[in-house]
């Protein structure tokens, strides 16, 4: 990687970081509830079956609301991080939940899912986000990693905060098919 782009991605992070700071956690859960109405409302969502989703961490769009609403009418599936990788397990409830060993983020237990052709939608959260649909994580890779072997359309969700015109890309970024945030009209 381009050592001018991975300072420019930190600082981005650390800047973002700081942004989120500024929120108490009832602000952050109502921008996380207009965001997750803008998700709900959008076609792909509606369409989709099987949904690759994720378990907010603090500071993340809140999906916790979500993922318990959704899970009984449709297959909702979390990564679990494996070492150096993201795998797949489908969500049977916050009972069946363990917190991580490699982070404080709780994951489901169980099968590991394989079919990821069978994935209707992706939702992807991100430290940042651009007009492009470009996405910046957290610097480890396991979502670009991830998501080089899917093919199912992929929404990131960000705060305002978090959505820029351009961020700093590299060539093993993925883009997004969308991006919603508190404006939702993007």
């Amino acid at each position: 990687m381009n050592k001018d782009i991975f300072f420019q991605k930190k600082k981005l992070r650390q800047e973002v970081f700081l942004k989120v700071k500024k929120y108490k956690d009832h602000q952050l859960r109502q921008l996380s509830n207009n965001i997750i109405s803008a998700l709900e409302k959008n076609e792909y969502f509606q369409k989709a079956n099987l949904i690759f989703a994720y378990w907010s961490l603090p500071g993340e769009v809140n999906t916790h609301d979500f993922i318990n609403k959704w899970h009984q009418n449709k297959k909702i599936l979390l990564p679990v991080i494996n070492k150096n990788i993201l795998e797949i397990k489908s969500f049977h409830g916050q009972d069946k939940m363990v917190k991580s060993k490699y982070y404080n983020v709780m994951e489901p237990t169980g099968e590991q899912f394989n079919n990821i052709g069978d994935i209707d939608l992706i939702i992807v959260p991100g430290v940042a986000f651009d007009r492009l649909n470009n996405r910046l994580g957290r610097g480890r890779g396991y979502y670009d990693n991830l998501l080089t072997s899917m093919s199912a359309y992929k929404i990131g969700i960000c705060f305002y905060f978090q959505f820029f015109d351009k961020i700093p890309t590299n060539s093993t970024d993925m883009k997004m098919d969308k991006v919603i945030t508190d404006y939702s009209i993007l």
